[in-house]
């Protein structure tokens, strides 16, 4: 099908499936990259254009639904001798701190001024309100854009700079590549050539689950190059913010906790990898309860075991809780008085994985379980 549009001033056509994402038709066919993509929902709104005066996330609208429309994006909010007033004062005012945000932040802003030159702080929020920011907590950015209003400017060309240097902020370095779009993110630029990867994810709350035969989803998909698992992570399958609280698996080995927790990563060549249906992806699920709250959590804590071996035999230590502990139960019931010191170590790990941080053990329960003095068995 072929669309028809003005993009930035300048009439454009496109010749694809009218069903494509308009982000898709900007960043991957005409190469407009200041457009970002962050969540491909309409959740993130990093995607913002203008279309027809109003701002839309780009990544909700086919390309079929903009023929004859008028499309701005954050490049046709600037011309190449100077970026427009508001951009500047985005520079200014410290507001385009990491950039991924910062294109849907001003082209929602212009969109708002196109309609109301005068607006009130209330106004702006709103505005803006469909765009997330990690970094300014916003104030920057609101102040940036009623500071604009204010003064009514239209463009902002480059001026001598102040001689004062104590008391003066300093501008960002690569502030005009951010508030222009030009700054380059991972999926801005790479390799022609490069493979493409996507997570398949679970879509319950709560499941085990099976990866069926990879070789013959291979054989279906030639342009695959491999698909990687929890079994193909070196090291410990294991990540977090804060290294020594990491406790997420990178990729869920038989069980998944939440829905879109990754289980698989599909590497491929770009045109197989984008066309993929992920529905098809051979896993068996088996859907289970899910866990809700904490108690629902403390609760599923049930039984943990930790085994070893000592004085020729397996020693099996289970400790069980249901938020505090319960029982202690060992296997077998006799251990030589030699082995205490090694039992204690396998009492305290059991008990440890079954409490799982759910509640702690009093003094005195701990005190018993380190001596060895109250458990059933010992001779």
């Amino acid at each position: 099908m072929q669309t028809s549009f003005r993009l930035n001033g300048h009439q454009v056509k496109l010749h694809c499936d009218p069903t494509e994402r308009l982000t898709y038709a900007l960043r991957e066919r005409l190469k407009i990259t200041g457009t970002k993509v962050g969540c491909n929902a309409g959740d993130c709104g990093a995607c913002t254009v203008i279309i027809d005066g109003e701002a839309c996330c780009a990544c909700l609208v086919g390309v079929g639904q903009i023929d004859g429309s008028e499309i701005t994006t954050v490049e046709g909010l600037f011309d190449e001798s100077s970026i427009s007033g508001l951009q500047q004062e985005f520079i200014e005012n410290g507001a385009a701190q990491c950039g991924i945000c910062i294109p849907g932040m001003l082209v929602s802003a212009a969109a708002l001024i196109g309609k109301n030159k005068a607006p009130t702080r209330k106004e702006v929020e709103h505005a803006i309100g469909g765009v997330l920011c990690r970094c300014t907590g916003y104030s920057k950015i609101i102040s940036s854009i009623l500071n604009f209003t204010r003064k009514k400017t239209k463009t902002h060309k480059n001026s001598a700079v102040s001689s004062k240097v104590i008391g003066r902020s300093l501008q960002r370095i690569d502030g005009q590549d951010k508030v222009t779009g030009s700054d380059k993110f991972g999926a801005d630029d790479f390799p022609a050539d490069a493979l493409l990867a996507r997570v398949v994810r679970s879509p319950y709350s709560h499941a085990d689950f099976n990866i069926e035969d990879l070789a013959l989803y291979k054989k279906e998909n030639p342009g695959i190059v491999c698909v990687l698992t929890a079994r193909d992570i070196p090291g410990e399958n294991c990540f977090g913010v804060i290294p020594e609280f990491a406790d997420q698996p990178i990729l869920a080995e038989t069980r998944t906790r939440y829905p879109g927790e990754g289980i698989a990563v599909v590497v491929g060549h770009k045109k197989t990898i984008e066309k993929l249906d992920l529905n098809e992806f051979p896993v068996k699920w088996n859907i289970l309860k899910p866990v809700n709250t904490m108690e629902q959590a403390q609760a599923d804590l049930a039984e943990r075991t930790v085994e070893t071996t000592s004085g020729g035999g397996a020693v099996k230590v289970t400790a069980k809780c249901d938020g505090r502990l319960k029982a202690i139960s060992i296997n077998p019931e006799s251990i030589d008085k030699e082995d205490i010191s090694l039992l204690e170590d396998l009492v305290l790990s059991a008990v440890n994985s079954a409490l799982d941080q759910a509640k702690e053990i009093s003094d005195e329960e701990m005190g018993k379980l380190t001596q060895g003095l109250s458990i059933p068995g010992l001779i």
